[in-house]
């Protein structure tokens, strides 16, 4: 009872400590607009609000300075002021950095007329954002927090965008590391993200915090119970799943040629949800293909989320070769919570790889393999139990190891080291 009482006081003096603090969360995309990030960051800033931190998020959008309740969380709502950005969700490459300059250009404004602030948040989207933020937050005594979801500008070499030799990349390669240089501490997601921060910016604090899923939210819905399944009306069919960002990172490619060596088996259908710059290309590859086995839903409701992951027998993370080691698709982990076995199609070695046969939830297959990918999928396809089993895996890595509960936690801790701390955070 002792110890009981011991733990309670700590938590209420620590939750007593977050609430001196005020922090701005900058991320592009925030809920109701829905993104890679949206279910992650509307967790977390939930989660600090909840305990009693000060949480100002600004995000692209209309003017309105509130919007529509996280779902998950809907009590603990941070506020959230909207940048008016007319290039938002453009197509194109000059458009992406029209929209990326206007939203820097909007939050560099924000925190530089901004009241008493103790640190400020930032995702690595728009890439390169600590730097003009960093040097406002250097004469305001701002601590900057830098959240490392991919690696750019690795990831656009990764997909043939730029030359590794040229102008363009040196220069963002430079930029890249006075990025790290202006953040006082860096939280990247995996071990391989530290690792390539280490060897461009060995002074520097980093902690890795892997990503995370709700898990008492994406849960998996009984195939009999679940609408959506009803709705697209493939009840009685045993569906591999893609779900998310169908882009250029993503080799769709794989999945498809998979979906043409098991068209003579009907009863296995490919279910694509969601929305990207590969879409229509990998569409029109299906009908010229003449496949009848392949349909492609956009992205659904926040709300449905659960059916769309619980729809599905199997699921598929595919990453085009080269693009495995700056990226980690959190498809993956909503996967894992709806108990669903998974199949990722990536080139080792990479974080995702490791995630996948650490939890013992599915298969790591080469990333360009169709035929081991066709064949893996009939496999499972025979073996319903195993199926069970490898979600079942999954299920319990995800609640025991990254639920929203557990890494949200250890955000708070990492958070009020640096806010309590001078203007260099020591590494441990």
């Amino acid at each position: 009872m002792k110890c009981l009482l011991t733990v309670t006081a700590n938590k209420l003096d620590q939750n007593s400590e977050l609430r001196a603090y005020r922090l701005i969360f900058v991320t592009p995309y925030y809920w109701p607009e829905f993104s890679a990030c949206t279910m992650l960051y509307g967790s977390l800033c939930s989660g600090l609000v909840e305990s009693g931190m000060q949480v100002t998020v600004l995000t692209n959008g209309g003017w309105a300075s509130d919007s529509e309740p996280f779902p998950v969380q809907p009590y603990f709502r941070p506020d959230v002021e909207k940048c008016w950005n007319p290039f938002l969700r453009r197509k194109g490459i000059l458009l992406k950095i029209l929209e990326y300059l206007s939203f820097t250009v909007f939050v560099m404004w924000k925190i530089m007329f901004s009241r008493r602030t103790d640190a400020v948040f930032l995702g690595s989207n728009p890439p390169l954002i600590a730097l003009p933020v960093g040097l406002i937050s250097y004469f305001k005594k701002i601590k900057i927090i830098y959240n490392l979801q991919d690696l750019f500008p690795d990831s656009a070499l990764a997909l043939e965008l730029i030359d590794e030799k040229g102008v363009v990349f040196k220069t963002l390669k430079l930029f890249e590391k006075l990025n790290y240089k202006f953040s006082n501490k860096i939280i990247t997601i995996c071990n391989l993200f530290a690792d390539h921060v280490r060897k461009l910016e060995s002074d520097i604090a980093i902690e890795v915090i892997p990503n995370w899923v709700d898990t008492e939210f994406m849960i998996k819905i009984p195939r009999g119970s679940n609408k959506f399944l009803s709705r697209i009306g493939l009840c009685e069919k045993f569906i591999v799943l893609y779900a998310g960002n169908l882009g250029y990172s993503h080799n769709l490619d794989v999945i498809v040629e998979a979906a043409a060596r098991l068209a003579k088996h009907e009863e296995i259908h490919f279910l694509f949800v969601g929305d990207g710059n590969r879409k229509v290309t990998t569409m029109k590859n299906v009908e010229k293909l003449g496949l009848s086995n392949c349909t492609f839903i956009g992205f659904q409701p926040f709300s449905d989320l659960p059916e769309v992951y619980s729809s599905c027998d199997l699921g598929v993370v595919s990453m085009r070769p080269g693009s495995e080691a700056s990226a980690v698709p959190s498809k993956t982990w909503n996967y894992l919570s709806c108990s669903v076995p998974v199949i990722a199609c990536v080139n080792s070695p990479s974080e995702l790889a490791e995630v996948i046969l650490d939890s013992g939830a599915g298969l790591v297959l080469p990333a360009i393999d169709s035929e081991s990918l066709a064949r893996a999928i009939f496999d499972l396809y025979q073996s319903p139990s195993r199926c069970a089993i490898l979600g079942a895996k999954g299920r319990e890595y995800v609640c025991n190891e990254i639920s929203r509960q557990v890494i949200v936690e250890k955000y708070k801790v990492s958070l009020q080291e640096v806010m309590r701390s001078g203007r260099k955070v020591q590494r441990h």
